[in-house]
């Protein structure tokens, strides 16, 4: 793989991302007919109003190989590998709520009735399993022929960062902190079982 530089300002992106949630086993988006901003396939939700951008970043843990006769390493692996999707989403709702804090709540709705107020209702408590989900992000981009082109992010396998903190201050919004962290998917092809980010650089023809 060598480094590519065109020096062309359409390869910088610059804006917000909409964050994308659905169940495990739910259709990919189709890179070669989904236009951008245009809603996922079915199953998809749309995660709503952000706070904050989004931030994807994928680390790994290195092993150096080292001999006795040598003072550097003579190689080197990955150890360890991680790919974390975070963002803060500003609507509070408890289902977004749940999901943003593991998916180790039981939520429920009440309608108002007589005497009775309508309400929202999270109880957590002693559950030990996380909720695995698909995540996904988009962001655009115009080409040098302002045409609008998409940039997809795909967590195959993920589970929130269980827990959290709600902070109610005047002056700020109280986001809900969500943060999700990728597992490997062993269906998939050794070395491509994280993740995966496309950028579509030309419309189809």
């Amino acid at each position: 793989m060598t480094l590519q530089t065109s020096k062309n300002i359409t390869n910088i992106l610059v804006g917000h991302a909409k964050l994308w949630i659905a169940p495990i086993g739910t259709t990919l988006p189709d890179d070669d007919t989904l236009a951008a901003g245009a809603d996922w396939p079915s199953g998809w939700v749309y995660a709503g109003y952000t706070t904050e951008g989004a931030k994807a970043a994928y680390g790994q843990d290195k092993m150096d190989v080292e001999i006795q006769e040598a003072l550097a390493p003579v190689d080197r692996r990955v150890a360890a590998e991680e790919f974390t999707l975070e963002t803060v989403l500003a609507e509070f709702i408890v289902t977004n709520l749940d999901l943003a804090w593991g998916g180790v709540g039981t939520v429920s709705t009440v309608a108002p009735t007589t005497g009775v107020t309508g309400k929202d209702i999270i109880k957590a408590g002693g559950k030990a399993t996380l909720v695995k989900k698909l995540i996904g992000l988009e962001g655009t981009y115009l080409d040098a022929n302002a045409v609008e082109l998409p940039v997809r992010v795909i967590v195959y396998r993920a589970t929130a960062v269980a827990g959290g903190e709600l902070e109610f201050v005047k002056d700020k919004i109280t986001g809900v902190p969500f943060r999700v962290e990728g597992l490997e998917d062993m269906a998939r092809t050794d070395g491509q079982r994280l993740f995966q980010i496309t950028k579509i650089t030309a419309p189809a023809t």
